[in-house]
């Protein structure tokens, strides 16, 4: 369950039971889930776990308001599934997004460029 992953007080949860309470103090964002495999304080929400070049951002626990169960995916043909979660993050918190990327040497494309 979502809310055991994230640790969320019940008594948070219920704070947050009104979206217009919600809206005013966080941002939702929709994902993968995953605990951090070294700092327990930390997770990772893949944001569409089917892709490759998907983006992952790291937030702090302690900066989720609340968090709901979304819906399931799964690509096509493939046996394996992943479920998809809400989290609503405090305004102004600070988080990590990490993106994959090709790494290529540019150095004669920039070359070039000076030739011009």
């Amino acid at each position: 369950m979502t809310f055991d992953l994230i640790n969320i007080p019940k008594r948070v949860l219920e704070l947050y039971s009104n979206p217009e309470n919600l809206h005013k103090e966080a941002v939702p964002f929709v994902g993968h889930l995953r605990k951090h495999s070294q700092e327990e304080q930390k997770i990772f929400l893949r944001l569409d776990p089917l892709l490759q070049s998907s983006a992952l951002l790291e937030f702090n626990k302690s900066d989720v308001l609340y968090a709901e169960d979304f819906k399931t995916i799964g690509a096509e043909g493939e046996p394996v599934s992943f479920r998809l979660v809400k989290i609503w993050v405090r305004k102004k918190a600070v988080a990590i997004r990490l993106e994959p990327f090709v790494v290529e040497d540019l150095s004669q494309a920039l070359s070039d460029y000076d030739r011009l």
